[in-house]
């Protein structure tokens, strides 16, 4: 089964863990909200630049709450 599209409701209701965790868009590949153990939320993309051997780069755009869904 395919993740939600990330929504105020879904950011809303996510709960902070021991461990930090991302939570996936259904739709939007790469890209996610973080959540740390703190509840502090922040928008990230992840994304390969060259091909499948290249790394993989996790960048932050903002936090949630200075920036909307």
């Amino acid at each position: 089964m395919q993740a939600p599209r990330i929504s105020k409701r879904i950011v809303d209701g996510l709960q902070p863990r021991e461990a930090e965790f991302v939570h996936w868009d259904g739709e939007l590949k790469g890209f996610g909200v973080r959540v740390r153990p703190t509840g502090a939320r922040s928008f990230i993309v992840m994304y390969r630049t060259g091909g499948r051997n290249s790394p993989l780069r996790k960048v932050t755009i903002g936090a949630y709450g200075k920036m909307t869904v």
